[in-house]
Formats: C-alpha cells, structure tokens, sequence
C-alpha cells in the first residue's frame, strides 16, 4: 500500500466512509456541547473519535488508516501518544460537568 489512493479515486466505499464520518463528527460534537452529564459526554466524545476514525479510512492512504488506527487504539492503550498522557478526572455519580 502507497500513500496514494489504494482504492479507486471515485469509490462508493470512501464518499459512504467520509459523508458518514463528518456526519458522525458534527452529531457527537453538537450533542457534546448540550450534555451536562459526564458519562454521557464522554460518550459522545468517543462519537466524534468514531468520526474521525471514519473520515481516516475514508481517505483510502496509508497514512488514513494509520491515523484511524491511532484513534482507535490510543485510548485502549492509556492515552500515550508520543510520551504524553492524557487523563481524564471521573467525576463521582451523579456529578455535572456545569452547575
């Protein structure tokens, strides 16, 4: 596989991945924004990972797919990228991210 297109140009397969990945992306953002609940938020955060994961492949690259396997993996792996991790504060049940 090359950095350039490995699937057809015109695929049917990457403009489905990319229309459903920004669809995705704007969804889970925009229901983000409104939660007030922590667990849900984190779940429509992951919504946007999702999206973008979508958006990744639906490049049909090398470099797409691996930054499709970033997304999906980091968070599996305790949030290490590059040495830095990222660590999210559970807030106890119950809890609002604003008061």
């Amino acid at each position: 596989m090359s950095d350039t297109l490995w699937l057809t140009a015109r695929s049917p397969l990457l403009e489905t991945l990319l229309f459903g990945g920004g669809l995705t992306v704007l969804v889970g953002a925009l229901l983000a924004l409104t939660e007030r609940r922590v667990g849900r938020f984190i779940a429509y955060l992951s919504l946007v990972a999702l999206g973008q994961g979508l958006i990744g492949l639906s490049l049909g690259t090398r470099n797409g797919v691996a930054g499709t396997l970033l997304v999906t993996l980091n968070p599996g792996v305790g949030g290490r990228v590059g040495g830095w991790r990222i660590r999210i504060r559970a807030a106890s049940p119950g809890k609002t991210l604003a008061k």
